[in-house]
Parts: C-alpha cells; structure tokens; sequence
C-alpha cells in the first residue's frame, strides 16, 4: 500500500471527526470521544510521525505533502478541542474552563506531551529491532552456499559465501503474551488488587513472555495498553464526568506499563550484550 492512501485516510478520518464535532458538539456522546481523542492526540501525532519518516521517502507529490502537514494541523486541533472539551465539562452545564484565556496553555502542554511520546514509541521500535536482531543471532547454525562468484577485492580469486539462516522453530511466545493479558484482564475486572500492583505484575510477566520470541513484542504492548484502559475504569458506579476523568490517564497508565516493560527488555538486551563485549 502506497504512504499516501494511508496518509489521505488518516486526513479525510480527521476532518470528518472535527466536522462532527463542529455540528454536533452538544451530544454527550460527541464530548466523550472528543476528550478521548485529546488525550490520545499526542500519541497518534507521534505514530504518524514515525510512519511520515520512515516511508515518506516513497512520496515525493505535492498531494502528499499537503496531506502530511494537513494531519500534523489536524492532530494538534484535535489535542485543542479535546482538552479544552473535557477542561470546560460535559455540554449542558456551566463551564468550568475559560477556555479563551486557558488554549494558549493548551497549545503550548501539546509539545513536550508530543516529545515524551516520539520518545516512546521510538524506544518501543528500538527494543524491538535490536531484540529481533539478538533473537536472530541466537539461531543453531546456518547453511553456507557458495555463490561462486570471484571476489572483487584486488582481484582475489576467493569465493563469497552467503549465511542463509535455518527456519526458526514455531514459537509460542505471542500466544503466550495474549495469554497473560487476558489473565491480567481478568485479574483488574474481578479483583479489587492495587491497580499499580495489576499494571507492574502484567509488564513483568509480559516480559517474561517476550524472551523467548520478538514476535511477543507486539502483543505485549497492544495488552498493556488494553490493561491500562481497564485499570484507570475499573471503579464501579461512575458517573459521566468521574468516567472520563478516568479514561483521560489511560493513555498516562499504558505509557508507565510500557516504559517499565522496556527496561526489563533493555536489561535482558544489556546483559545478552555482556559476554559478545568481552
């Protein structure tokens, strides 16, 4: 699939959000997914952003360049109107926010919130390729086939040979990953045990997981932030506001599991790193 079909529908997605919340701002529904969508906001800027420098080198149009700075305007209003919606309150209430003189401060929060999440999902991409690289590495033995070719290094007639890696073995490390988030699931919806507890617990045993197989990396995350979500609005007899006060540090819940999961992982990573140092 070409970047600009992803980033045309990632453009028109976001333009067709804010139009609903321009006409239908008044829904107790439409505020809801607007402070929602805010809190994420930094995080999505932040995956697009990655994705922009990491494929953009394919697109070289002008369509495409308007869509990329487009969704990076789109972004930084929705992160506006989502924090200013759920600062000011639910519609149909007397306002708790100015939000005139308040957006200035806004504004300037999206910036650093935008770096600390660039941050993360760059270490989370980072992890995961050195560990996929380590998990490589560890394969038994490689065919070596002769390519028989000479050489081109001063005319030496010596052969290349290339390494072509064994077929690695079927892992269980993903299914076992989704296993643990399910039981961590469970645990925050049928236990009353410290959601901290919960959250340490889960990317501890999600890491335990993942030495085995880098495929393990992708479930775990998507498991912890599935787990964040449920500890943050696991509280029964929640009102409407007290509900999305709550929601608003899910994406601050799986951040922390997903920072304290990385440093197991970077440990394990230092210290398979030891003994090739010596």
């Amino acid at each position: 699939m070409r970047p600009l079909v992803v980033f045309g529908s990632i453009a028109a997605a976001m333009v067709l959000w804010l139009s609903t919340r321009m006409w239908l701002g008044s829904e107790l529904w439409v505020w809801k997914v607007s402070c929602l969508l805010g809190a994420w906001a930094p995080i999505g800027a932040a995956a697009v952003f990655l994705y922009v420098r990491a494929t953009g080198h394919r697109e070289d149009g002008v369509l495409a360049a308007w869509c990329v700075r487009a969704i990076g305007m789109h972004w930084t209003l929705v992160w506006l109107v989502g924090m200013s919606d759920w600062l000011r309150g639910p519609p149909h209430t007397p306002p708790q926010w100015n939000s005139d003189a308040g957006m200035p401060l806004v504004f300037l929060a999206f910036a650093p919130v935008l770096a600390l999440s660039i941050a993360a999902l760059q270490w989370t991409l980072s992890v995961a390729a050195r560990f996929a690289a380590f998990a490589h590495a560890r394969q038994p033995g490689s065919l070596v086939i002769s390519d028989g070719a000479p050489s081109p290094y001063r005319g030496a007639a010596t052969e290349l040979r290339r390494a072509v890696p064994r077929s690695a073995p079927p892992s269980f490390a993903p299914v076992l990953a989704g296993a643990v988030g399910l039981g961590a699931t469970w645990v925050a919806l049928s236990t009353s045990v410290s959601s901290v507890a919960v959250l340490v617990g889960t990317a501890v045993a999600l890491a335990l997981a993942s030495l085995r197989s880098p495929r393990a990396l992708a479930p775990s995350v998507f498991a912890l932030f599935a787990v964040g979500g449920l500890l943050v609005t696991r509280a029964q007899h929640l009102g409407t506001l007290a509900l999305v006060n709550r929601a608003m540090l899910w994406p601050l819940a799986a951040l922390t599991g997903l920072a304290l999961y990385l440093c197991l992982m970077e440990g394990r990573l230092r210290l398979a790193a030891r003994p090739a140092a010596r």
